[in-house]
């Protein structure tokens, strides 16, 4: 149950110290064609829809929720009809008694204790302290009034049913102390019938069962007060009374003030003073009912007739719908989807409400979806607010799942603080390393996070519109994400961010302009973008459709917040340590989405059934995630198993969870993102590096493109960020970074002109080379252990027609320092992941000119790990010059010199 829920729950067990007129029904199990009043739309506010001056108010079975969910003999007695109980107790006495809600005695009608004829039949005389006459009463009665009542024949009990309660013997007081003593007791005998007396120590009171479903029209995130579908409950007090004209002896209750009603047996006696002597028994009496005007509020829709007391009830429809995946949508197999894109087919769910009165536009039947993402999806952009003078990081750090054309970004940010504490508690492997070496591991993800060049504009808009700040900056960034995301979405489905709905995307606007950084300039301008997407999402390849709610938030699950609850109990969230994606609510006025029917159930009973609708596309996956990373060092916390949810709910904590596949709860994710090699040639004598790398992923910027050709330059084909999957094959392709309409730089090459313009990094025999081999998979590249299994590197000499001859001897350090030889480096991830990473330096002399080429591979397979694996391979030709070359070039520059 949410934290929401729970407040409302204490607040109702305070019934007795508010004197508030909530009644919570639990556990429906009965349905029928009956409607509550349906308060959307009417005006009414929430003040106005309770109304606290009611002369009634109930004791609700809501008190007793924990009590009878203890109880070992009736754990699962919160599906049962049995213990929808609420104990309906009068605040109203004949005038002139005045009883208050505070159950107090006032001196408009002081109470005598009758010593003369007819005691027992009439105990008390009143006095109207106003005009000096006595009364007697009897046969008090109060007729209960329920809105759609209904005496179901399967309740002995005629839950619901219209009920006068008779009081022969009138009595001005009210035991309320001693009701509310026996009150849980006696609900919980009545709920399961093992209890054989069913009385209560105050007579005045109507207890009863309500075996009517109601819609509240509250969901998961409301209070009561924010109900729209109440049930109207009236009370008419009806009695008989005689004026008499008794000796009185002393004062009567209360003397002055107000007193407490609270009062029986010998308390009577001893706080009642006044007596009062009757001479005879009156002879006849008058019937009188007592009525109020139906309050101004309650008067254009209220259907039980003038009353007494009137009040609006939340009554709460306890017992969930019922909701399934079907077969037919997945098959016995677990949903997946490639990492960095979208599920590959839709989500159905079938769903079937016991509630058939229910309003399409209360809250009914709400249904969101959530799912984990990991940690690896960690981010990093320029932090506007920051400078050299005030100490502020220079970066925002958060995790986000970048959009298709229909949905997303999903952000959130980073919480470092609980990482460490779930790192230092949880992980079988950091929780037994020193606290320092767990906080130094998870600082430095943070350095290494993947800067935003490759993110378009307008979503960079997203990330400074729910990272930033007014006033000073951002001191807590990201801390109001999830209210941010839900003010984007509504600018989404209008069309428009406006002043009006969203004040505070402006105020972060306007603050960010007087800013004289680098970054608030940059974040101003992907603050514009973001607003003119929302009105022109076709000129940012987005789709024009309103429909949907577009954005998400991202929030660390920490295992204390996330639980779901369900139909047999609350289920604990095991997944504490990934990012959760979500709740994202799913909507009801979009037919692509929600469709509802009435149709009879297999008894027979009218329900309310159809289907939710979740799109492929709209389940983002993460992109930092390998299925080959190395799984022994993992717990459910740090899963390679994304696991989605969905609940739907009808009612506050009133929900059941679906597990999207059928014989699996997980969504695995197919990892066809290949690992990225790493090279480079640093010569020794004169430090110049070639850097043979080749730029597919988040290290091309939004307007780059990676250009792809044949050597001769045919056959050119582009690719965005994470969108090339092929070698990188220098060997027999041109590589070139293109930004815009530019020509295109070339990469992955080492010149071999010893007289062209870039004579001075040509490479010459007999020269020793230093080479460093890195890489790393999609995964966060703090972490390259996760997802690379094993490198390899040769170099071959190449034989005139271009085919590999003999390759070269090399030398390298293996993990213990100690000088390996060979024609090949091979390197395995076989021992501690976290001591093991894919970066090698090794030295290299070309002893003979010629063309050599290296390869270099990358294989996401770890040994012990059956998950499917890629392998990716980097292939370049090193023209390696005579020395003599080098030498009549070095010659030819002193000559110039002597020249000039």
């Amino acid at each position: 149950m949410n934290k929401q829920c729970t407040n409302v729950k204490k607040r109702l067990a305070t019934f007795l110290n508010f004197k508030r007129f909530f009644v919570v029904s639990l556990f429906f199990l009965f349905t029928g064609g009956l409607f509550a009043t349906d308060l959307k739309g009417s005006g009414i506010d929430n003040e106005k829809k309770f109304n606290a001056k009611s002369r009634i108010w109930a004791i609700s079975s809501t008190n007793m929720t924990v009590e009878i969910r203890r109880s070992e003999k009736n754990e699962n007695y919160r599906e049962n009809a049995k213990a929808s109980i609420g104990i309906w107790c009068p605040f109203l006495e004949p005038p002139p008694v005045d009883r208050t809600l505070s159950n107090m005695l006032t001196t408009k009608g002081k109470v005598f204790r009758n010593t003369g004829a007819g005691k027992d039949q009439f105990p008390y005389v009143i006095k109207e302290e106003t005009t000096g006459k006595f009364f007697v009463f009897r046969n008090l009665k109060y007729t209960w009034l329920f809105e759609n009542q209904l005496a179901d024949k399967a309740d002995p009990d005629n839950g619901n049913a219209t009920h006068t309660t008779v009081i022969p013997v009138y009595t001005p007081f009210f035991d309320e102390i001693a009701l509310t003593d026996k009150a849980p007791d006696f609900m919980k005998d009545w709920a399961t019938q093992e209890g054989n007396d069913y009385t209560l120590p105050e007579p005045k009171v109507h207890a009863n069962r309500h075996t009517v479903v109601y819609d509240s029209g509250v969901a998961n995130g409301l209070s009561v007060s924010d109900s729209s579908i109440l049930q109207q409950v009236g009370m008419i007090m009806s009695y008989e009374v005689a004026e008499v004209s008794p000796a009185v002896s002393g004062d009567g209750y209360p003397e002055t003030g107000e007193k407490t009603a609270n009062l029986s047996g010998d308390k009577i006696e001893k706080f009642v003073k006044g007596t009062a002597n009757l001479s005879v028994v009156p002879g006849s009496f008058q019937t009188a009912t007592f009525t109020t005007p139906i309050p101004d509020e309650y008067a254009p829709f209220w259907k039980l007739g003038l009353c007494s007391a009137y009040q609006m009830v939340y009554v709460e429809d306890y017992k969930p719908p019922v909701a399934k995946v079907p077969a037919a949508n997945s098959p016995g197999q677990p949903f997946g989807g490639s990492v960095g894109k979208w599920l590959e087919q839709d989500i159905t769910i079938d769903w079937t409400d016991d509630n058939a009165s229910a309003s399409k536009q209360s809250q009914q039947l709400k249904a969101t979806f959530q799912y984990h993402c990991g940690m690896d999806d960690l981010y990093k952009i320029k932090n506007p607010y920051a400078t050299a003078d005030n100490g502020m990081d220079p970066y925002f750090y958060f995790i986000i799942l970048r959009g298709n054309d229909e949905f997303g970004p999903y952000i959130g940010p980073q919480n470092l603080g609980r990482e460490i504490e779930i790192y230092n508690t949880k992980h079988p492997y950091w929780s037994k390393r020193p606290k320092d070496e767990v906080t130094k591991y998870l600082t430095d993800r943070r350095a290494y996070a993947t800067e935003v060049d490759s993110i378009p504009p307008w979503m960079r808009g997203v990330i400074y519109f729910v990272m930033g700040d007014v006033g000073g900056g951002a001191v807590d960034p990201g801390l109001n994400a999830t209210d941010r995301m839900k003010k984007l979405n509504n600018a989404w489905r209008i069309g428009e961010i406006t002043q009006a709905s969203c004040p505070i995307f402006f105020e972060i606007r306007e603050d960010l302009k007087t800013l004289t950084t680098d970054a608030a300039k940059e974040a101003v301008k992907d603050l514009d973008a973001l607003e003119d997407a929302t009105k022109n999402p076709s000129a940012y390849s987005c789709d024009t459709g309103r429909g949907f709610n577009r954005f998400a938030q991202v929030t660390l699950d920490v295992g204390d917040s996330t639980a779901s609850s369900t139909a047999s109990g609350t289920a604990s969230s095991t997944m504490a340590g990934s990012y959760l994606v979500g709740p994202i609510e799913l909507e009801k006025d979009n037919p692509e989405v929600y469709f509802e029917e009435q149709k009879p159930n297999d008894s027979g009973t009218t329900v309310k059934s159809g289907w939710w609708k979740i799109k492929g596309k709209r389940v983002l996956l993460p992109m930092m995630y390998a299925t080959g990373a190395k799984d022994d060092c993992d717990v459910s916390c740090f899963t390679t198993r994304e696991v989605m949810q969905v609940s739907q709910s009808n009612c506050c904590g009133n929900s059941v969870t679906v597990k999207p596949a059928e014989n699996q709860s997980e969504v695995f994710l197919k990892d066809d993102v290949k690992p990225c090699p790493e090279c480079s040639l640093t010569d020794s004598r004169n430090g110049t590096e070639h850097s043979i790398t080749i730029p597919a992923g988040d290290d091309l910027a939004y307007n780059e493109k990676l250009v792809v050709s044949n050597k001769d330059g045919s056959n050119a084909q582009s690719y965005s960020a994470n969108q090339y999957g092929g070698d990188f094959d220098c060997s027999k392709c041109n590589f070139a970074v293109q930004k815009g309409s530019d020509a295109g730089t070339q990469v992955g090459v080492i010149p071999d002109d010893p007289n062209g313009a870039l004579k001075d990094k040509v490479i010459y025999e007999n020269v020793r080379m230093q080479i460093k081999l890195g890489g790393y998979d999609n995964v966060n590249k703090a972490t390259p252990f996760r997802g690379i299994g094993k490198q390899t590197f040769s170099i071959f000499a190449l034989n005139p027609d271009g085919s590999r001859g003999n390759p070269e001897t090399l030398e390298w350090p293996d993990d213990s320092g100690n000088v390996q030889s060979g024609q090949q480096i091979v390197r395995d991830n076989n021992g501690d992941p976290y001591k093991w990473t894919p970066n090698l330096k090794l030295y290299h002399i070309f002893r003979t000119a010629g063309m050599y080429q290296a390869v270099y591979t990358l294989d996401s397979a770890v040994s012990g790990n059956s998950a499917d694996h890629k392998t990716r391979t980097l292939t370049f030709n090193i023209h390696v010059l005579p020395l003599i070359q080098g030498v009549q070039t070095i010659e030819q520059k002193q000559e110039r010199g002597k020249d000039q």
